[in-house]
């Protein structure tokens, strides 16, 4: 049998890297038990349910100023079935799916400059690092990194050779992008920056150079101006982003920011192909050269935008680095380092000095903040915190120093382009194996932790009830409600009393509120009110009367049915709520399971036909303990259950008890309404 064409082994090889990839991420996306990356996964999450339960890109009937929604809709046939917990599985497998794409495009740009085997290095480390745990999550990067990485790939073709159809490729995919995820939007900018540049450092005249590509470069650079004005005329067409054109940080803040974004930059693509690309960029004969100056040009340009777009956004919406706002540069970095070495223009001073100067501005970096968004930084601290007790900009700076120097030993006058590229990429997979082991673990940790507390089936409410459900907020939405209603259709209306804050709930926030009677009205754009209601809030139990249990959870949330119109009989407010997930974002990000908030009260508000006795039963911890009530006290005996009873009249009542602790012990055990052979079961 002939050998097949050696073109016809490399695709066969990308094919299997690919493979191995999607295998890779499968199981470990599989692990991710829960949506962690608020309010992003559950945004998208929810409106691709909305979009396949026909009610278009809304959160339970009210618009989302979402403009950037083709991964919403990439994911919509998930969620065409009845199952949600398959559906979230499903659009993970499909976020592995496109991710691992990004391969491909980094495959093909890189096979117009090195060898076949870099080029599949330079696809292998596209998909490698911290940025790919993003497939254990519903996030738009998973479609907009490989759109991105085409849009790039196309933009480096269409400045090595200006005039071609490339061009306006890279345009196609820098809007498709766009349309993924907003802020992609900038990549349109990149190519007429990028070409001119080039031109500018180019060997022949720059009005030669420029006039090969001048309708690609009016077409995007004219688009790059009219995009710019039209979102400073129309803050709003950026949607839930608008607040990025009307912020004004000072330029202290910004440059702080940017610096930051920098920081995670460099730890993110694995210290030395930076360090690479700015060893050569130290060159005039790097920028002059036909292959590696366009390289840098797009390099340099993307970088740049991204870093100062990025670092506009978090002075308006965070505090910490986010490595998910400048991934997109890292394909084209490791393509630019690539071709670095494979054309012999890394000298030993020039990655020297560049590896001082990474490491000297590694020094400036500040502690972490978040290790979500800050995985790779994290994940050095960490490692190097466990071996030497190291700071974040010692550890970073060390890292940095240490593969800088390795890889200058190497890369002598005598040594090969194939050495070098060979050391350089084992580096890289070296930091991105540390960083991928802490990233992944963590991740898989957290997402465990916050499954605590939640039932085995997921879509209980579903399960549970017989169609919709209202859920009624008495003091303020619990941390656990976006799970919650992520997994459950049937959770359609959200009522809260007068005082509850909109702040933390999505999508129109009704009201309701309870007459002297207890019988409750309902007011707000929810429509008809539904028979059957849902409580989740920690500290607070709610009774009505005629309910019927349909499903409880061990945290105390539960779904209940009335015959009738609603009338409440109590509201218990609990000293202690369940035990959640204590997660230490900052530093070396422990994640334990807590003694949930505690208080040293209990409360009941009824609404009582008759005169009832309030039945408060605690289990009493080493010592003695007083609990102290409107009219007497009592005192608790260690370790014995001891039972408070308190009249109560009819009407409506407001009984307050005060505890001389503050935390789970001693332990409230039961709470019983008792009216004749009466007992209601309040907790």
């Amino acid at each position: 049998m002939p050998e097949a064409p050696a073109s016809r082994r490399w695709l066969v090889a990308l094919g299997a890297l690919y493979a191995v990839a999607v295998a890779v991420y499968l199981v470990l996306a599989g692990r991710i038990a829960l949506p962690l990356i608020s309010p992003d996964e559950f945004t998208y999450g929810h409106l691709a349910r909305s979009v396949a339960d026909g009610d278009g890109l809304s959160w339970r009937g009210a618009g989302e100023p979402l403009r950037s929604a083709l991964y919403v809709f990439t994911i919509v046939p998930a969620w065409l079935g009845d199952s949600t917990t398959d559906a979230y599985a499903l659009a993970k497998s499909e976020g592995v799916l496109l991710i691992c794409l990004a391969a491909l495009p980094a495959w093909l740009a890189a096979r117009r400059f090195v060898n076949p085997p870099t080029a599949l290095a330079v696809a292998g480390l596209t998909i490698a690092g911290t940025w790919m745990t993003a497939a254990g999550s519903l996030l738009t990067e998973n479609l907009a990194y490989p759109l991105a990485t085409g849009a790039l790939a196309a933009t480096v073709v269409a400045v090595q050779r200006p005039g071609g159809r490339a061009g306006l490729l890279a345009l196609a995919l820098s809007v498709l992008a766009g349309w993924a995820r907003l802020q992609c939007v900038a990549l349109v900018a990149v190519l007429p920056l990028a070409l001119l540049l080039t031109a500018l450092a180019a060997p022949e005249p720059m009005r030669e150079r420029l006039a090969r590509s001048g309708r690609v470069l009016a077409v995007t650079g004219s688009l790059t101006l009219a995009g710019g004005l039209f979102v400073l005329l129309d803050p709003s067409s950026l949607g839930n982003y608008r607040g990025i054109v009307d912020a004004r940080p000072s330029a202290g803040d910004v440059l702080a920011a940017t610096g930051h974004q920098w920081v995670g930059l460099v730890a993110m693509a694995g210290f030395v192909p930076l360090i690479i690309v700015l060893a050569g960029s130290a060159s005039r004969t790097s920028w002059r050269s036909p292959v590696l100056g366009p390289l840098l040009s797009v390099s340099w340009v993307t970088a740049v935008l991204l870093l100062a777009q990025s670092a506009w956004t978090i002075t308006v919406f965070g505090t910490w680095h986010v490595q998910r706002y400048v991934l997109y540069v890292l394909p084209v970095l490791f393509l630019t380092a690539a071709v670095a070495i494979h054309e012999a223009r890394l000298s030993r001073r020039r990655l020297l000095a560049a590896t001082v100067l990474v490491a000297v501005l590694l020094l400036l970096a500040p502690a972490i903040r978040q290790v979500l968004e800050e995985r790779a930084a994290w994940a050095i601290s960490l490692r190097l915190d466990d071996l030497i007790g190291a700071s974040t900009p010692v550890a970073l700076a060390l890292v940095a120093v240490l593969t800088g120097v390795i890889l200058a030993l190497v890369a002598g006058p005598l040594r090969s382009a194939g050495t070098v590229a060979l050391v350089a990429g084992a580096l890289t997979l070296v930091v991105f194996a540390v960083q991928d082991q802490a990233g992944w673990s963590w991740q898989t940790r957290l997402a465990r932790a916050e499954r605590t507390g939640f039932p085995k089936d997921l879509q209980w409410i579903d399960h549970a009830g017989n169609g919709d459900v209202a859920r009624l907020i008495a003091l303020s939405s619990p941390w656990r409600w976006q799970l919650t209603e992520f997994f459950n259709r049937d959770v359609t209306q959200v009522y809260g009393l007068p005082a509850v804050s909109p702040v933390a709930v999505r999508g129109p926030l009704c009201r309701w509120n309870p007459d002297a009677s207890g019988r409750i009205s309902f007011s707000g754009p929810c429509g008809p009110v539904p028979h059957q209601y849902f409580s989740d809030e920690e500290q607070v139990r709610l009774t009505l009367y005629d309910q019927r249990i349909e499903a409880r959870t061990a945290v105390g949330s539960r779904v209940v049915s009335v015959p009738d119109a609603p009338r409440l009989r109590s509201l218990l407010f609990v000293p202690c709520g369940p035990p959640t997930p204590a997660v230490e974002f900052a530093g070396r990000g422990r994640i334990a399971i807590a003694p949930g908030r505690c208080v040293n009260a209990l409360q009941a508000q009824l609404w009582l036909d008759t005169p009832a006795v309030l039945a408060i039963t605690f289990r009493g911890d080493g010592v003695d303990h007083i609990v102290q009530g409107p009219k007497r006290s009592w005192t608790l005996a260690p370790n014995v259950a001891t039972t408070i009873r308190i009249p109560v009249a009819a009407g409506a009542s407001d009984t307050q008890l005060q505890l001389d602790w503050q935390g789970p012990t001693p332990r409230l055990a039961r709470a019983v309404l008792l009216q004749g052979s009466r007992r209601t079961d309040l907790l």
